[in-house]
């Protein structure tokens, strides 16, 4: 089986959610010592954990794609009628597979163009409200990563219900991420004495009421040990930069910004809990990565995230500072924080990479042999 892989999408370091996604996809496949399949990975340039070329797995970097009009040229017209040929089926996890007849399967992680335009441009929506629903319908499958997706594909009438196949994602890659680090001492934090939030400067993460939450919770516990909020993701654009702007103007704020696996796993394991109480999220990777360290969740009531973090976590409205902060209040509760622990563990087992790597596997060999 010739499977090709469409990662033109992904700008490696920048594509935060898309790239954990695509790579514990496809990492187990690279890493096979040997395979009846044989893989074609299309980017931009070689991904960081790229180690050489394989017997079954091959790279093609076609760096001029990196430009958007050029990049939509080439998956639609150059792709087709050259390396598409030899492929048995191509695999486009980032939303767009090509226009033809061919056998591709498709992954719509979310459907933020028709439920939250403004967070991905007017003109990036107007694309994928047109490009998205016509590649849909040739595609043979598409994969959605949440049940609540899922139901958002269908609702906005994006595909047939029977083309939607479920493959819910991993969480807990970054334990092997965990060594030396001195985030800690860099940031000046102690363990347990801080709250975090993950890719906090995007409108949809809802920096705004959180900021506003915590200085509820400031006010609330005066008589308690004051926990700092730090603040983690890559800070790019206007927008980033005003949340950034008020957000310094918070007394107790940390400004992490973007950070590596290895920090990135460290702040998890040395956390009060995590904030994680976005307006809208496709599935919520963050919300395992927490669990997977014993860190506390507090999370939002909308979309995916519910159906994520089980029981292992607080779920509140989002829009509601005052409930945020009471959640906050809350993991200073030992027999609760227990409880969540434990119960994030157990939630924890539900989700794989492993297991979501090999039921994409297989949708996609059922499809190259019957279409």
């Amino acid at each position: 089986m010739n499977i090709g892989i469409n990662a033109l999408h992904i700008k490696w370091g920048v594509n935060a959610g898309t790239e954990t996604y695509l790579t514990n996809i496809i990492i187990p496949w690279y890493e096979e010592k040997s395979s009846s399949n044989k893989y074609f990975l299309f980017c931009t340039k070689r991904p960081p954990w790229w180690k050489g070329i394989r017997n079954h797995f091959n790279i093609i970097e076609i760096s001029y794609a990196s430009n958007f009009i050029i990049r939509v040229l080439f998956e639609q017209i150059i792709l087709p009628i050259t390396h598409y040929r030899k492929l048995d089926v191509l695999y486009s996890p980032g939303y767009v597979g090509c226009l033809t007849k061919k056998k591709q399967v498709i992954t719509i992680p979310d459907t933020f163009a028709w439920k939250y335009p403004q967070e991905i441009g007017k003109l990036r929506s107007i694309y994928w409200k047109t490009i998205i629903p016509l590649s849909a319908k040739k595609a043979k499958k598409i994969i959605s990563i949440s049940n609540s997706t899922s139901k958002d594909i269908e609702k906005f009438n994006i595909t047939q219900s029977c083309k939607i196949v479920v493959i819910k994602l991993g969480g807990s890659q970054l334990i092997s991420f965990l060594n030396d680090s001195d985030i800690l001492k860099r940031l000046s934090l102690k363990k347990n004495e801080y709250y975090m939030c993950v890719g906090f400067f995007k409108n949809i993460k809802n920096p705004r009421n959180i900021l506003k939450a915590y200085n509820l919770y400031c006010q609330k516990s005066k008589n308690l040990s004051h926990r700092k909020l730090v603040l983690v993701g890559r800070i790019s654009g206007d927008k980033a930069k005003k949340i950034l702007n008020i957000a310094k103007q918070t007394k107790g704020v940390v400004i992490a910004g973007r950070v590596n696996n290895t920090d990135l796993a460290v702040l998890y394991k040395n956390s009060a809990g995590l904030i994680f109480v976005s307006l809208y999220e496709g599935f919520g990777i963050p919300i395992l990565e927490a669990q997977s360290f014993s860190c506390p969740v507090v999370t939002s009531s909308l979309s995916s995230m519910p159906e994520v973090v089980g029981k292992g976590g607080i779920i509140v409205n989002p829009l509601n500072p005052e409930e945020i902060a009471d959640a906050m209040m809350l993991l200073y509760n030992k027999v609760l924080l227990k409880k969540l622990k434990i119960a994030g563990k157990e939630n924890l087992g539900k989700f794989s990479w492993k297991k979501a790597s090999d039921e994409t596997l297989k949708l996609l060999i059922e499809v190259g042999k019957n279409g």
